[in-house]
């Protein structure tokens, strides 16, 4: 029997859900700074696991519009993962195993065409897949009968390599927007921390040094922050940090919330949030204002499709007799909604 990931990080995390309902003031956000994307481009759908029956993968707008249901399969798919270019998603199911907390990765079309698995390990469970910035690999989490461990693999599922290893838990990993880092989460100095290393697995750093547990981190689109769920006060928050563990800052107006997760533009971030009493899909300001609900009944970490700019065409201006440029409108890729 796998060991259930959810079960696990319920019990790793400090009373987030009873936490909810409390007014306790987080530490106010100062010097926040904008961010711009590290692969120019739009913001496309939130891919998200929605729990309606089961768990599927659903894309829905910022706004809350659009909602589709891109999976509609037996068993849960969680977790999903848009590649740089906005035209595939890694995701983590159930539905080819007899056991329902072994989990395998499969990847599709932005529309959910063309599901193809990864994963194929009894005895094992993969879960938390994100890709590499130039779409060639694809890191995720391994459960190996109670240990969890950072591995990274080729695009296709070959060549899967152990980053990480002990008696432990690694997990979470996201590459930085330029490749050579990885950001993940580990207990291995006694509480639940934020980690970052090279993307060889070499030269681990903890950043949080939390006492009361730090988890789910997601990188700036620019690289140059850190946005992760953490204890602070006794409740759970998002906090933002620089890579090398410098300028922390937790975000007021964020209690209850896990796994944030940025924009493409750096706007926005989008986390599930025990929002009212109820698990919600959520986006904030990055300084922590103008929290919004768009979705009840969500969990898990979900990602935000980056929409990149399509290349700029030279046209003359009859008006002042200057070249400028003028940018061709923006399709989703893969989707109609």
């Amino acid at each position: 029997m796998v060991r259930g990931f959810g079960a696990v990080r319920s019990n790793r995390i400090i009373g987030v859900f009873g936490l909810a309902g409390l007014s306790v003031a987080v530490a106010a956000a100062v010097g926040v700074r904008p961010v711009e994307a590290a692969f120019p481009g739009n913001n496309g759908k939130i891919a998200f696991s929605a729990f309606d029956n089961g768990a599927d993968i659903h894309l829905v707008n910022a706004d809350g519009t659009g909602e589709v249901n891109i999976t509609n399969a037996p068993g849960s798919d969680v977790e999903p993962d848009w590649n740089a270019a906005g035209t595939r998603i890694v995701f983590a199911s159930n539905r080819g195993s007899t056991d329902p907390e072994e989990y395998d990765l499969y990847v599709m079309d932005a529309d959910g065409g063309n599901v193809t698995p990864l994963t194929d390990t009894n005895g094992f469970s993969e879960r938390e897949p994100a890709w590499s910035p130039d779409g060639t690999k694809i890191v995720y989490t391994r459960d190996n009968d109670g240990d969890r461990d950072i591995f990274v693999m080729d695009a296709n599922g070959a060549n899967p390599v152990a980053l990480t290893s002990g008696s432990y838990d690694d997990s979470d990993a996201e590459f930085s927007p330029d490749g050579t880092k990885i950001a993940f989460d580990s207990d291995r100095d006694e509480h639940l921390d934020v980690f970052v290393m090279d993307a060889d697995g070499s030269n681990e750093v903890n950043i949080t040094n939390n006492p009361e547990g730090s988890r789910g981190p997601d990188w700036s689109p620019d690289g140059t922050r850190i946005a992760f769920a953490g204890n602070h006060d006794q409740m759970s928050a998002i906090g933002v940090i620089d890579p090398d563990g410098t300028d922390l800052v937790w975000l007021p107006g964020t209690n209850a919330a896990e796994s944030p997760y940025w924009s493409p533009d750096g706007t926005k971030l989008a986390s599930y949030s025990d929002f009212n009493g109820m698990d919600n899909l959520t986006v904030v300001n990055p300084d922590g204002s103008g929290r919004v609900s768009i979705r009840t009944g969500t969990g898990f970490r979900g990602d935000w499709q980056p929409i990149p700019l399509p290349p700029a065409t030279s046209s003359t201006s009859t008006t002042i007799g200057s070249t400028t440029t003028t940018a061709p409108p923006v399709v989703v890729p893969g989707f109609t909604g």
